[in-house]
């Protein structure tokens, strides 16, 4: 609550009349709608990319399973901002390409290079919800619902996906809030959003009440996201109780679609892994560091890694009674302070 009480007291210094002129103009309106198209534009690729992903793992006889789950994942090890900078580090007219094929391509920017780059570092969070999901899925209900007479269009629609809707709606409120308090990818990109006005207005403007107001602005979007996970949901929980245990489906074979699936998977894992790997080695080539500054980069990469530990223990130590509570509270209050989270 500490957040939200420096930003109430900074927002009730300012004047609220001269707040209200700043707040309401078509400037803040601006933000708000690039704000929503940004994550909204995330959200459509993140699916795209992580739900065939995680069908294909699941579902189907693809080889190398374990290994595509594990390529999959490490995209969060890779900075939004370092996404960012290897996108714009292709194009130009001193770009990657231009060094090494002589072709010059425009610099991705604005709206559509933001909403790339963050989904390729955010779809992760998705893919890891829907494979879960995929998992605890019991194949005796779809082979009841094809017995009954519902082919297989009708029956993902009507008995998988709702089984798949509380993984679906709790990767996309995870990425939702990434990406509208996200600033290093929206200023590389210059996207003009709630989180890149606030710094502007702390460091550059110094006007702390209208940074507040902004930021409080922001986190009642972010408290509309919760709670329309939460109608969206209907705070129903889905587990399977009747008697026995879940018979995992079976692993549908390729066949003619293997190849499209290779394709599809090699295509995410090569823009969300090899771009990143392929544009800063080539830099590390092109312009080779001198001995001062890798000295400089471990000692850089000593302190990043000093806090990690500590800070590790002191979210385990924060969660720990809130998912207790969550697990074990009456009444339903566990469900309300996870959301509160």
């Amino acid at each position: 609550m500490f957040p939200v009480a420096y930003l109430v007291i900074r927002a009730s210094e300012a004047d609220l009349g001269a707040m209200s002129r700043l707040v309401f103009r078509a400037r803040t309106f601006e933000l708000l709608s690039n704000t929503v198209s940004l994550t909204a534009a995330v959200l459509a690729l993140c699916t795209v990319l992580a739900v065939p992903l995680a069908w294909l793992v699941v579902r189907t006889d693809i080889r190398g399973r374990r290994l595509i789950t594990v390529l999959a994942t490490t995209p969060l090890a890779i900075p939004g901002y370092v996404m960012a900078y290897s996108m714009l580090g292709l194009g130009g007219y001193d770009g990657l390409l231009a060094r090494l094929v002589d072709v010059v391509v425009p610099r991705p920017s604005g709206l559509a290079g933001a909403a790339v780059a963050l989904a390729l570092y955010t779809f992760p969070y998705l893919f890891l919800n829907v494979r879960s999901a995929l998992f605890g899925l019991d194949a005796s209900l779809e082979e009841s619902a094809r017995s009954l007479g519902l082919g297989a269009g009708a029956t993902f629609r009507r008995v998988v996906l709702p089984q798949l809707w509380p993984g679906l709606l709790a990767g996309w409120l995870v990425i939702a809030l990434y990406v509208i308090g996200d600033f290093g990818v929206v200023s590389l990109m210059r996207l003009e959003t709630f989180s890149l006005a606030i710094y502007t207005q702390y460091t550059a403007a110094f006007n702390r009440g209208f940074a507040s107001w902004l930021a409080l602005i922001l986190m009642a979007m972010s408290v509309v996201l919760v709670v329309l996970e939460w109608r969206l949901l209907g705070g129903r929980r889905y587990a399977r109780t009747g008697s026995g245990v879940t018979r995992p489906g079976p692993r549908q074979p390729l066949g003619r679609y293997a190849a499209p699936a290779y394709a599809f998977v090699a295509a995410v894992l090569l823009a969300a892994i090899g771009l990143p790997v392929l544009t800063l080695t080539s830099w590390l080539v092109l312009v080779p560091p001198g001995g001062e500054l890798v000295a400089s980069v471990f000692a850089t990469f000593t302190r990043t890694a000093a806090p990690a530990l500590p800070a590790a223990v002191i979210a385990v130590v924060f969660a720990l009674p809130v998912e207790v509570d969550s697990a074990h509270g009456k009444g339903g209050t566990g469900r309300e302070l996870e959301r509160f989270v």
